[in-house]
């Protein structure tokens, strides 16, 4: 059976795509540090940014560390959210994705797909 899932709510629009990092950016990436680093700041009452959050967990995803990262990384944001919803913050686009990517342990690329060995368009 042929299903199509989609993303409903505030979850929809969202891409779902991993953040643009060079490679020697995402070679340098120390993820356990920036994990804790992440973790730090939410226990002090600190929001890190939505675009931080995204990177780490598009390069845990690119450096094949997501089994081992992900959950951690959910866990991480459960604070994150929470100081949110204390503050009457919404949360960003970035943050629903990256948690999203976290729990599917993926990501999917907008407007193109892979058949093969090439990558055709959508449109």
């Amino acid at each position: 059976m042929n299903m199509l899932i989609q993303p409903m709510g505030s979850f929809s629009g969202l891409g779902f795509s991993p953040a643009r990092l060079s490679s020697s950016a995402l070679e340098a990436m120390d993820l356990d540090k920036d994990l804790k680093s992440i973790k730090q700041m939410a226990s002090s009452s600190i929001l890190p940014s939505p675009q931080r959050l995204k990177e780490y967990i598009s390069a845990c995803i690119l450096k094949g560390k997501i089994r081992e990262k992900g959950d951690d990384f959910i866990l991480s944001m459960l604070e994150v959210f929470q100081l949110q919803a204390e503050e009457g913050i919404e949360s960003a686009p970035e943050e629903r994705e990256a948690v999203v990517m976290a729990d599917t342990r993926s990501y999917v690329l907008p407007r193109e797909r892979l058949v093969g060995s090439k990558i055709e368009s959508l449109n």
